[in-house]
């Protein structure tokens, strides 16, 4: 198959803003395959120029360099904008590059030492734990949706985790005073608090505490 053109993407404001293609990505259109992106360092790197002849078996050797250098790229724009766990950046990655490049650009970041599970899994366990007062469960079971293994989330909200007790009665204080004012709505509130992972012992030493406090 012959290349037929390669052109600079165009940075429109849906490609400056898309985090899959950066600054240096080409165009690439062939005459059988339609059109590739392919990013500077693998255009030079394999001399590609228009006009030239490229048989399938380069073509993907081509496409699997090019890439890892975008899914690292890629990679290192999204860390930028925030914190990511390495399993939760590699499924994203995956999405647009494949397992492998994705896989690539995590293992070169956390050779860099820009990708830290741990670290992130305390930030994580702090915010759920300290600021949006999550029972222990809950802060696990969030961490664990973005990536983090299981024993470094409970590792990490273990750290930061306050007393049971003491941060239901926080919880009920800024959601639920106002519902605790009937049997009916105390055991929906029980029932509630229940589903955001706290134990039935706590929540009825909490409620019991709380209600005496506000007499």
């Amino acid at each position: 198959m012959k290349i037929i053109s390669i052109t600079p993407c165009k940075t429109t404001a849906a490609v400056k803003f898309d985090e899959y293609i950066g600054p240096h990505d080409f165009g690439c259109r062939l005459d059988k395959e339609g059109a590739l992106i392919l990013d500077l360092e693998t255009v030079v790197a394999e001399g590609l120029s228009e006009g030239d002849e490229i048989d399938y078996s380069r073509l993907e050797s081509i496409m699997l360099k090019s890439n890892q250098n975008r899914a690292f790229q890629a990679a290192l724009r999204l860390i930028s904008r925030g914190d990511h766990s390495v399993e939760g950046l590699k499924r994203r990655l995956a999405q647009k590059y494949g397992l492998a490049a994705a896989e690539y650009a995590v293992n070169r970041l956390k050779e860099l030492k820009y990708l830290d599970d741990a670290a992130f899994a305390e930030k994580l366990a702090e915010y759920y734990l300290c600021h949006k007062a999550q029972s222990q469960m809950q802060a696990v079971y969030n961490m664990m949706q973005k990536g983090i293994d299981r024993k470094t989330a409970e590792t990490a909200a273990a750290k930061f985790a306050p007393d049971p007790v003491e941060q239901i009665k926080r919880l009920i204080d800024t959601k639920y005073k106002f519902k605790l004012n009937s049997k009916e709505n105390i055991n929906k509130t029980k029932a509630a608090l229940l589903r955001k992972g706290f134990d039935y012992a706590d929540i009825r030493r909490a409620i019991a505490e709380y209600t005496k406090e506000e007499e």
